[in-house]
């Protein structure tokens, strides 16, 4: 056959192609990608100048909301009789004050009753002494309603000033904020947007000091603020800006940044896109130009020999050597024709291989027992995959009288040498059932070895097996197992309080040879006791050599990792889903036989009944997220279902903090409620309800709280904590110096191993404590006790009277609640119990009538702000019997 002359060569052909798609994606790359960028980038700055400048707004508003609460509170306080030394207390735990002001009216005239400074922070900023016209001129401007001033001092603006008078009109509060605190708030971002608090003029009021310079037009900010826009972001000269007004001050929050600096991470991306794009684009049609001219000869060469081999020339060579795909096809040209006679007489000699083998496969199916099955109290699975139509790998196992007897093998190698040596395993063990049937006696692990041995060692094969032979006693769990350098057996613990990896208990006892190796090996046992609900996990090598594409084994690691994430699933899924994941890994391609078996050993199906009754707790079925399980040391158990379900006579009942309205009827002492609320909506559910145990759902010692708060338990906190911690005790009566008292007993502990010192607000407790227990619990002495340990420091206040009852407490902390909102009326002080409720983790009060009352608070040792702020108060309440 005659080849037609070439018009237009191949090889011009693929450098025109490669050159035409190559310009035109690069082109397309470049042009989007630039698009892309710039739009990205674009959204990105703006809503990150947005949220920026609203997150400071929020700060900065609930700062302000809040230090006017304080004022109110301080103020009420202080009608009430409080003295200089909470004045003080309260100062030094707010360090953005530097000077505090107390007013009571005089007629028409204010009179300044105290006053407490930071007197470094004024002598940093040189103040002049100027006391009696800055009283006279500050009493001056108190008004009727909240006011915020600036403090401006010989050109130096250091600081806010807030004040107010009390709803008696008869105290007036004002204070004075550092602007360095308020700056802080604003430098959380300096490091990409420029912040600063404006009023409603554009006039800067905090920016930081070293913020960089900007040339913004003042005329623009105050453009934008007088159209009364709440937030937004504009562009004015070369920057972009966000604006929000506060909720509610006039003020604003701005947050800036330079338009070139916002885009310069963008402009960066497209010239290199540009670049690389130029890079590739050059790269390929030099490669393209240089490489045509030998794979289009290649081609040639293969277009000719093509024509002989259809003429019937299957002895055509080539002289084409390259590694490439077109090297390859030619050698395929060079022996195909002289290969097509022989594939045609093997295809007959495999196609009746091939049926023999399936019959084969088909006989070795039943050597194996059944997938999943219940002897007695044992349960028992496995699940099998071959590497070939016949594998190496056997699991067997039989009951007779009090004993199951198992064994596992692997045969070296897999097809039908391999599958031939597993039937000869299970006609051993079929062998050993049958002699054993009569008499019943234990047929030990290491005598069944032995057996197996010598019937494998007699073939003279080259084939060896592992193998693993074990023993259980129904009635008493023990387990009794023999190795033939098999992988070991796998005991897995029923114990729910430790680890799975801690759970996992390797029986490795005495290895010895593999079966067939030597006629006269000999096998010893091992032995150890089951628990009840034990596992045990037995499996040959081809699962933990289950290789991926990266070459990585399947390995124990992964293995114990998947076992865990199925461990509440029955044996069967447990196989199922094990085996599901091994093979997704190693793409269900595996190179070996996999056998994998677990039995699982139950006692109590025996009629040997729990050792342990525990109580059972109903608990609402919308807690299914929160984690309320108990450990299985804990002396309780938990049903979760409807809570009017009273099927079962549970000893107590969990129940969510939206459902004590609905079900008042389940409120009582043995009730529990886990609230998601904030500590004010539980303080107001605490005074309307008789709820003596509420735990916030984010509590650090949930299961303890639990464990001492339900359900016929008959834990005791101040014994747990006598016996985990190192506790101190002081005597204190009512005509003590209370504080300094306090203070002195203090100062002897040591809190240096603690995040941060609990020494100021310890202190601001006890005081508050011991003065509550003390007026409402009509006593003349308390014992005060310091506890703490690695988790937690607490306060306890104990008097020897117990006539402070449940409703003098609550009532007093609410009412503190209530004291903070200026347009509520307070009936009475307890802003002081309300902060020590507030700072606390846990607040327990412990009650024996006419005996004693005790008040712990609890907080954790380590507590981290962001955590710490977060936290929901528990509340629990225990009134034991008269002694």
């Amino acid at each position: 056959m005659l080849m037609g002359k070439v018009g237009f060569p191949l090889k011009l052909k693929f450098s025109l192609v490669i050159f035409v798609l190559l310009l035109s994606s690069v082109g397309f790359y470049v042009y989007f990608a630039i698009d892309i960028f710039r739009k990205d980038k674009s959204a990105d700055i703006y809503n990150n100048s947005l949220t920026s400048a609203n997150h400071l707004s929020n700060q900065v508003n609930s700062f302000l909301i809040q230090n006017k609460r304080n004022l109110y509170a301080i103020a009420k306080s202080i009608e009430l009789g409080a003295d200089q030394t909470f004045l003080k207390t309260y100062f030094a735990q707010e360090p953005q004050l530097y000077e505090l002001k107390i007013y009571s009216r005089e007629g028409k005239n204010w009179k300044l009753i105290q006053n407490v400074v930071d007197q470094s922070f004024l002598d940093l900023y040189k103040f002049e002494d100027q006391k009696s016209n800055t009283e006279d001129n500050e009493g001056r401007d108190l008004q009727d309603h909240f006011q915020l001033k600036f403090e401006d001092r010989k050109g130096l603006v250091p600081g806010w000033a807030l004040s107010l008078i009390s709803e008696s009109k008869k105290i007036g509060v004002i204070a004075k904020i550092k602007t360095d605190f308020m700056r802080q708030m604003i430098s959380t971002s300096a490091h990409v947007f420029q912040s600063k608090i404006v009023d409603t003029s554009g006039l800067p009021l905090i920016e930081l000091q070293n913020a960089e310079k900007e040339n913004i037009n003042s005329e623009g900010i105050t453009k934008v603020i007088s159209d009364g826009a709440q937030q937004t972001v504009t562009k004015i000269g070369d920057n972009l800006i966000a604006f929000v007004k506060l909720k509610d001050f006039p003020l604003y929050i701005l947050s800036s940044i330079s338009e070139s600096k916002a885009f310069s991470a963008a402009n960066v991306l497209q010239q290199k896109s540009l670049y690389f794009g130029l890079l590739i684009f050059s790269v390929v049609v030099i490669v393209a130009l240089l490489f045509a001219r030998a794979l289009t000869k290649n081609i040639q060469l293969l277009t000719s020999a093509t024509e002989k081999v259809a003429q019937g020339q299957f002895d055509t060579q080539l002289s084409i050597r390259s590694n490439d795909e077109i090297g390859k096809l030619a050698h395929s040209f060079e022996f195909m024709g002289k290969e097509i006679l022989r594939y045609i007489e093997e295809m007959k000699e495999k196609s009746r291989l091939e049926n023999e083998v399936k019959v084969a496969q088909l006989v070795q199916q039943t050597y194996f027992p059944e997938e999943s099955e219940t002897l007695d109290n044992v349960e028992t699975t496995y699940q099998y995959v071959s590497a070939s139509e016949c594998g190496g790998d056997w699991w067997g196992y039989f009951k007779q009288g009090d004993y199951f007897y198992f064994m596992i093998c692997d045969a070296t190698g897999h097809g039908v040498p391999a599958a031939l040596l597993t039937a000869t395993a299970s006609s051993a063990l079929a062998t050993m059932k049958r002699m054993n049937q009569a008499d019943n006696e234990l047929i030990l692990p290491h005598e069944m070895l032995n057996v197996f041995n010598q019937v494998v060692a007699e073939l003279e094969g080259e084939v060896n097996l592992t193998a693993l032979a074990g023993v259980l006693q129904l009635s008493s769990g023990r387990l009794i197992c023999s190795n033939a350098s098999h992988h070991p057996l796998w005991v897995i613990r029923n114990k729910k309080t430790a680890t799975f990896k801690e759970r996992i208990e390797p029986l490795l006892g005495e290895v010895g040879l593999r079966i067939g190796q030597d006629r006269n090996a000999k096998y010893n046992d091992s032995e150890l006791v089951l628990n009840d609900g034990d596992q045990l996990l037995l499996l040959t090598d081809g699962l933990l050599e289950l290789e991926n594409n990266e070459a990585k084994a399947f390995g124990q690691r992964r293995l114990i990792k998947e076992l865990e994430a199925s461990d509440s699933l029955s044996i069967d899924l447990k196989l199922k889903t094990l085996l599901r994941s091994a093979m997704n890994f190693a793409d269900n391609k595996n190179n070996d036989d996999i056998t994998i078996s677990i039995v699982k050993w139950n006692q109590s199906q025996r009629g040997l009944g729990s050792q342990t009754s525990k109580a059972q707790v109903l608990c609402s079925k919308t807690l299914k997220s929160i984690n309320l399980i108990p450990t299985p040391d804990s002396s309780f158990e938990v049903h979760f279902g409807d809570l009017l379900d009273q099927s079962k006579s549970y000893a107590s009942v969990i129940m969510a903090a939206e459902e004590v309205t609905a079900y008042p009827q389940l409120v009582s002492a043995k009730a529990v409620v886990c609230s998601t609320q904030e500590n004010l909506e539980n303080i107001k559910l605490l005074s309307e309800h008789e709820i003596y145990h509420l735990i916030g759902e984010n509590s650090p010692f949930l299961q303890e709280e639990l464990e001492l708060s339900v359900l016929g338990s008959k834990g005791d906190l101040i014994d747990l904590m006598r016996s985990k911690s190192t506790i101190s005790s002081l005597d204190i009566n009512s005509g003590d110096e209370k504080s300094a008292k306090i203070e002195n007993f203090l100062k002897q502990h040591d809190f240096s191993e603690y995040f941060d010192s609990p020494a100021n607000y310890l202190h601001f407790m006890a005081l508050e404590l011991v003065n509550n227990i003390i007026m409402h619990g009509e006593s003349s002495s308390v014992v005060l006790s310091f506890i703490k340990n690695k988790n937690y420091v607490a306060i306890q206040v104990k008097d020897q009277l117990g006539l402070l009852e449940r409703k003098k407490i609550i009532d007093s902390i609410y009412r503190g609640y209530k004291d903070q909102a200026p347009k509520e009326s307070g009936r009475g002080a307890g802003l002081g119990l309300y902060l020590t409720y507030s700072q606390t983790n846990q607040f327990w009060i412990q009650r024996t009538p006419n005996v004693s009352t005790e008040i712990v608070c609890l907080i954790e040792s380590n507590k981290r702000y962001k955590k710490y702020k977060e936290r929901i108060t528990s509340f629990h309440f225990i009134e034991r019997g008269n002694a």
